[in-house]
């Protein structure tokens, strides 16, 4: 065949080179649109290792892998103030208990749980009542008429606290119940300024361990298993404004917990970075199960027991409660 004219190569070359042209443009993709910035929460947290998956959501990259830009607070004062920082957005996410949230509510000032944290089980061992080395007191009625320190007053502890006095026989209205810090408890003991007081891991330990005080007793022992010791809170504006925010933080939660199922060995230097205690006393705290879950049936037995105790007008409504 003989060859074609020049005319003709060039067209042919014209027509392949834009051919070429096309599809190259096609097969290269477009060029990705600029990320979406992290945003950015602030949960507010208390020194007990009850609240290891968000310490792990963070250090691992767990929040920032799902689009959360996460500050740790450490907070100075207790389990009570953090529905007020939750509603003057100082903290968008707070550590608390369900009592906290369930009388937050019951006063009208609209908090949530959004998951869970540690749980109870009998003979955890993770917080019990203490007494000063050299007290006399034996059992629960020999604290009639003495000051017991808890870490807030009508908070979960507290209300633990009556009924387990109660079933034992003490009067709870004969007991001084006063307020302290959970950081403060190894030198209140040590110092005899209380008669008596709650103490939760690490600084349990640290008491046990210094001989400064002595377990009267683990009181905690007849809460039902699997309820949630902690939980973590946000305002109900902040919920019905962010619901992918939240649906994020318990991914990202959930995340940790996988990684911690995969790498127990590694919760001791974790809880090192935020909790105030050295490796050694660390190593001996008790860990209870974790779950990142808060169940109707926790709000319905916190409810039960705070309408008892009149502290709040009526039961709570778990829909109400928790966010979906």
């Amino acid at each position: 065949m003989p060859a074609p004219p020049v005319g003709e190569k060039m067209r042919r070359f014209a027509l392949a080179f834009f051919a070429a042209l096309i599809g190259l443009a096609i097969a290269v993709p477009p060029a990705p649109a600029a990320d979406k910035p992290l945003e950015k929460v602030t949960f507010g947290y208390f020194p007990v290792a009850d609240f290891l998956m968000v310490f792990i959501a963070k250090d691992q990259g767990f929040f920032a892998a799902h689009g959360i830009d996460a500050t740790l607070q450490l907070m100075t004062s207790n389990a009570t103030s953090i529905p007020s920082a939750l509603v003057g957005n100082s903290i968008q996410v707070g550590g608390t208990t369900l009592p906290v949230v369930l009388q937050a509510d019951d006063s009208g000032l609209n908090v949530k749980a959004i998951a869970g944290s540690g749980s109870y089980f009998p003979g955890s061992k993770a917080s019990a009542i203490v007494v000063p080395a050299g007290s006399p007191a034996k059992s629960p009625k020999d604290l009639e008429g003495k000051s017991v320190g808890v870490t807030g007053l009508n908070n979960m502890v507290h209300i633990v606290l009556v009924k387990w006095f109660a079933d034992q026989g003490a009067d709870p209205k004969k007991i001084h119940f006063v307020e302290i810090q959970i950081q403060q408890t190894p030198d209140l003991i040590k110092a005899k300024t209380v008669d008596a007081a709650v103490a939760f891991d690490p600084f349990l330990t640290r008491i046990i361990q210094s001989d400064s005080g002595r377990v009267l007793s683990y009181y905690t022992d007849f809460i039902p298993q699997g309820t949630a010791t902690m939980v973590w809170a946000v305002a109900g504006d902040f919920a019905a404004a962010h619901p992918e925010t939240v649906k994020n933080i318990r991914a990202a939660m959930a995340d940790a917990l996988a990684y911690h199922d995969a790498h127990p060995d590694e919760d001791d230097a974790t809880l090192a970075k935020y909790l105030p205690v050295p490796p050694a006393i660390l190593k001996t705290i008790p860990r209870s199960p974790y779950i990142n879950g808060v169940s109707a049936s926790q709000v319905t037995y916190w409810s039960g027991l705070m309408t008892a105790q009149k502290l709040i007008a009526k039961p709570a409504d778990p829909k109400a409660v928790l966010v979906p």
